[in-house]
Parts: C-alpha cells; structure tokens; sequence
C-alpha cells in the first residue's frame, strides 16, 4: 500500500493546480426579511462578503466573511480580497498553509487584525472548499 502512494506521487509530482481568478462579492440583505425579525437590531441590513477562487481545472472555491454589522468593515475586507488577487493567482490552491502565511505577511505593517485577518480567512475557506 506504501509504495502506490509512493508511485502515485511520483506520478503526479510535477502537476499541480492554478489559482486562475479570485473574485469578491458584497451582498446586501433586508434583515426585516429574517427569521426571527421581531428581535431587535441596530440596523435592518445585514452585509455577507463571499470569496470566489477559480483553478485551471474548473474547480471553484467560496469563502464567506460574515462579520461586521454596517458597511465600512465589509468593504475594506472586499478591497483586501481583491488587492491580494494578482499575489493569489499563479499559487496552487492546495498549498493552503503556506498561501495564509504569505498573506498573512503581507499585511504585516498595515496590521494583522480584523479587516485584513478576515479577508485572509475568507480566502482561506475558499481554498479549503477547493
């Protein structure tokens, strides 16, 4: 059993997937239309931030990032996101550790705290989901 896993590995070591497109989408809900609505909220709209991540195989990742209430904290995620496509497109996508901790480097003097962790994460789950 050892050596087909050896063998296999051999036989694909020089393949490797792409990172061919990284999208980010900022979505918008009505938060009257949730359920449970009669609980009170400081706002009635709710923003979702999803990470689309594309490979040469026609594999498609997504990512969610869900976290602030209001629209200034999602937005920079989104702008994150996307400032981070052109490092993100080339990697392979099943390199997902070293992918977070170059990412993660790069934000190292913009701060490496909630808006920049949370697209970092979003990106993450995208390729977790590949």
């Amino acid at each position: 059993m050892v050596a087909i896993g050896k063998d296999l590995f051999k036989a694909t070591e020089g393949l490797k997937m792409k990172i061919t497109d990284v999208k980010s989408y900022l979505i918008k809900m009505d938060w009257d239309d949730r359920p449970g609505k009669d609980r009170p909220r400081s706002s009635t709209e709710r923003e979702f931030v999803f990470v689309q991540i594309d490979t040469d195989e026609g594999i498609t990742g997504w990512g969610e990032i869900t976290n602030y209430p209001g629209s200034v904290g999602n937005r920079a995620i989104q702008k994150y996101v996307m400032e981070l496509k052109d490092f993100l497109i080339g990697w392979d996508p099943t390199k997902i550790e070293e992918i977070w901790t170059r990412t993660f480097r790069l934000f190292t003097y913009t701060g490496t705290r909630g808006a920049t962790t949370a697209a970092i994460s979003g990106i993450d789950i995208a390729l977790w989901d590949i």
